[in-house]
């Protein structure tokens, strides 16, 4: 290219630039602050409704979803969540040396970058960009070149290449500075078969976006086998919902309630699990299997979470369906309880002679617990709940819970006779939630008897033992001094 050709470009390209800031609307410079609970702040919409691929396509038969990520003034886009969906089975995928990852992607970085300072993207990994010679011609920048038609010819984006048939170059106004990642694949949601989740990492270190424009952040295309059903999204912590491939190795409808969609809404896989990961509203990332059971409006029966807490709502959801646990239920433990006489840990007193339990909250508090064995051993008849909430009360599971906390005898409930080792082995769940958000822990065990002193745990007994022996040793250590000294005086 001559000189006074590259200056006559030069002189345009600069024109152009300021002709495209001067432009821009006048709120594009004022700085906002970053709310994450704002859901306008950042979100992720379909670009055009989920098509299926015909025969002149890249993937006949497959569903295609392309999705625009769009953010107000000063939004921090750095990550971005497509959620909830078979990632694995994503048929646009490609492997270019780190693994299977989403290239099918667009932004102003594959429409040019910052062109006036040269430009710097890397031509060898997007599946198109803007350029003077795109076909068609003549379109300063604002047409789209495949890499083997001269972006990039005989680089690795030549197997993925594609056009953006959504958008044009000029429509993205973010990411001027910074460069962008091709789409990771994550394991975020144990429901869910492999990967279920898409990441575009966005390097942007210092600033929420390059000159606090906000608007299209960028485009990405998803083909998969799978039919449109909803899924979630995230960017930056904010959370939706929106149309995708909906899985179909996990459940397609839960019941009201429901937190781990099983069919039954109960104690101890329902409502504990929601006291455990409580938050309070806001957006924390939380989802159905951890308690997220209602949105901003109402319930549904979605398997995936709703506004990204765990807060009062969800536990009001959870009550009001209560179903109990389902018939003959009877599950393996948390492991083996704790040390006796912990002050953070309530304790469970069991009567050998009656066979009555008391939990007392021994200086913490008890909202909920969980008490099963696996032999139906449990006398549920003389069960008395101490928590205003919800009971169950059978052969195989003594459980409630509760806002409000309480503690007390809950009845003549277990087998006599039993002695510490005895205890352990009855009970292959021994749970208690102490307050909202604590985690699940067991019991401290006591075993009394109204003829013998009371049994701890063997931690605190062998504590106790050593406790008298110091004191048998004091006494000894006083009456050595006391014949040494008898004509002390």
């Amino acid at each position: 290219m001559s000189r006074s050709i590259l200056g006559l470009r030069c002189t345009i390209i600069s024109s152009l630039a300021v002709a495209l800031l001067a432009a821009a609307p006048p709120n594009n410079t004022e700085a906002v602050t970053y709310d994450p609970g704002d859901p306008s702040m950042a979100y992720i919409t379909l670009t055009t409704a989920p098509v299926q691929l015909g025969p002149g396509d890249d993937h006949p038969g497959m569903w295609e979803y392309v999705y625009d990520v769009m953010h107000a003034v000063g939004t921090w886009e750095r990550n971005v969540y497509l959620k909830g969906l078979e990632a694995d089975s994503i048929a646009n995928l490609h492997d270019i040396g780190s693994g299977p990852r989403l290239y099918h992607r667009w932004g102003s970085h594959s429409a040019g970058g910052w062109i006036l300072w040269g430009g710097f993207w890397n031509k060898q990994i997007l599946p198109s960009y803007s350029d003077e010679g795109a076909p068609g011609g003549g379109g300063l920048f604002n047409l789209w070149e495949l890499p083997s038609e001269g972006a990039c010819v005989g680089c690795v984006n030549e197997a993925y290449e594609y056009y953006n048939e959504w958008h044009t170059p000029f429509d993205y106004n973010t990411q001027i500075f910074y460069g962008g990642s091709s789409g990771a694949l994550l394991d975020l949601d144990a429901g869910v078969t492999g990967n279920d989740a898409v990441h575009f990492y966005n390097a942007n270190a210092t600033a929420p976006n390059a000159f606090n424009i906000g608007g299209l952040g960028y485009t990405f295309r998803v083909v998969h086998p799978n039919a449109p059903g909803t899924i979630g999204w995230e960017v930056q912590g904010i959370v939706g919902e929106v149309v995708g491939p909906a899985p179909v190795s996990g459940p397609t409808s839960c019941l009201i309630g429901d937190v781990n969609c099983d069919g039954f809404v109960e104690i101890g896989n329902d409502i504990l699990v929601a006291f455990t990961n409580f938050t309070g509203p806001g957006s924390f990332g939380k989802d159905r299997s951890t308690g997220d059971v209602h949105g901003p409006a109402a319930a549904t029966t979605d398997p995936l979470g709703h506004d990204g807490d765990v807060d009062v709502s969800d536990i009001l959801t959870i009550f009001g369906a209560f179903t109990g646990p389902p018939p003959d239920e009877g599950s393996g433990g948390l492991g083996g309880p704790a040390e006796a006489g912990d002050p953070s840990i309530p304790d469970l007193i069991y009567d050998a002679a009656t066979g009555e339990v008391t939990l007392d909250a021994d200086g913490s508090s008890i909202i909920g617990y969980s008490l099963q064995n696996a032999t139906n051993s449990f006398l549920p008849a003389g069960h008395t709940p101490i928590l205003a909430g919800v009971t169950t009360a059978l052969t195989s599971q003594l459980e409630e819970a509760a806002l409000a906390p309480g503690s007390g005898s809950i009845g003549l409930v277990f087998p006599t006779g039993l002695d510490l080792a005895g205890l352990q082995a009855l009970l292959t769940v021994n749970t208690v939630s102490r307050f909202l958000g604590a985690p699940l822990v067991p019991f401290d065990l006591v075993v009394v008897s109204t003829s013998a002193p009371p049994i701890p745990e063997p931690a605190t007994a062998v504590l106790s033992l050593v406790g008298l022996m110091g004191l048998g040793l004091m006494a000894w250590r006083r009456r050595r001094i006391e014949e040494a000294c008898t004509d002390c005086g």
